[in-house]
Formats: structure tokens, C-alpha cells, sequence
């Protein structure tokens, strides 16, 4: 019988595998402060909590980790989608007010419609989203081709200030490196005037 591993144990391994090289961020299950003080002890720079935690908790943890936290935001078909809580079928950019409004210093919105189908970001929700929040939002789901991180970097002076890759690299569609290359400031010989810097490149994930 082969031993059962604890998949906490597997996060805390790949936390210690980049400490030093590389940010870690802490998805998934932060409900509780005991959640929060393990994220914490491994070395995560960020925890983002579950919407449907307890809105009264979530307020203590804004106010005790500022910019260190986050709130993950499903949708699906520019609605959240989180059964049985409070802001389930809201308008996502409503529901992105109301968490600002709350405290919460950034939301990750995972775009349930948009994961697994290589079809790219929905800038234009992602924007509206971002614009009614008034705090950094971050996009998951449907990054597959360089173009779409352009697409994402056009909205970030409406506030989309990063992106999840996942399969896109671990499918080997391109690497971290392209992915920055295609985000970074550069200088444009055909346009006078400085480049125009932008936050992506710190908020790849």
C-alpha cells in the first residue's frame, strides 16, 4: 500500500523549490486563519480567498494583508457562479464593485466558459469588470496564444493587470519567457516618445 500523500505537502514542496527565484501564490480552500497562517509559513507573497468565504473574515484579512490577498471570482457567462452564496448569478462587474466596495484589494476572475478552450480571454468583460472594481484584476482561463496577451495588455489601463497561464505552458503552447517578452516594455523606433510600461509582466502567473 502505497503511502497517501497530503496535496498541501505537494504545495508547500513546490513553494520551497522556488523560494528565492520565484513569487508564490496561494489559491484555492483560504477560508480560515489557520489557512491563512500555513499560505503564510510556506512563503506565499499572496493568498487569494474563496468567495464564498465568510464575508465578515474576509474583511479582517483585507485590512490585515492589504495588497497580499485576493478574492477568486468564478463566472460563467458574465455571471458569478458560486451556488448557495450571496452574489451567485450577479452581473460579474456588480459583483466586482461589491467586493471592492468590501475591501478586497484585487480579484482573480476565473472564466469558467473560457478554460480549456484555447479561444483566448474575454477582454471586453474582463475590462468592464476591472472598471467597475476600481482594483487590479487578474485573468484565468482561455490564454493559449501570445495574441492573447496582447489583447489583455491593451485593457490594462482599464485595470487587468495580469494573466493565468497554465496549459499554455504546460502544453507547451509558448514559455514563461515568450510570455514576458510579449508583455514587457519595449522602445518602439517608430513612435517618439518613452515606452509605455505595464504591469503584466509582474502578474503572470
Amino acid at each position: 500500500q502505497q503511502d497517501v500523500i497530503d496535496p498541501l505537502d505537494h504545495v508547500a514542496a513546490v513553494a520551497h523549490a522556488v523560494k528565492g527565484k520565484a513569487a508564490i501564490e496561494v489559491v484555492g480552500g483560504i477560508r480560515t486563519d489557520a489557512d491563512v497562517k500555513w499560505a503564510r509559513g510556506i512563503g506565499a507573497a499572496r493568498v487569494v480567498f474563496d468567495i464564498d468565504a465568510d464575508p465578515a473574515w474576509l474583511g479582517s484579512q483585507y485590512r490585515a494583508l492589504g495588497h497580499r490577498c485576493g478574492v477568486m471570482m468564478p463566472i460563467h457567462k458574465g455571471h458569478v457562479q458560486a451556488p448557495g452564496e450571496a452574489l451567485h448569478g450577479v452581473a460579474a462587474a456588480v459583483a466586482a464593485k461589491t467586493l471592492a466596495e468590501a475591501g478586497c484589494p484585487g480579484i482573480l476572475v476565473c472564466d469558467i466558459d473560457r478554460e480549456g478552450t484555447r479561444k483566448g480571454p474575454e477582454v471586453e468583460l474582463l475590462r468592464s469588470i476591472a472598471q467597475a472594481a476600481g482594483v487590479p484584476v487578474v485573468a484565468a482561463g482561455g490564454v493559449a496564444r501570445l495574441e492573447h496577451l496582447h489583447a489583455l495588455l491593451a485593457a490594462a489601463p482599464d485595470g487587468v493587470a495580469g494573466a493565468v497561464l497554465d496549459a499554455a505552458l504546460y502544453r507547451d503552447y509558448f514559455s514563461v519567457a515568450e510570455a514576458i517578452a510579449a508583455v514587457e516594455p519595449r522602445f518602439d523606433p517608430y513612435q517618439w516618445g518613452p515606452a509605455q510600461p505595464w504591469g503584466l509582466t509582474q502578474g503572470l502567473y
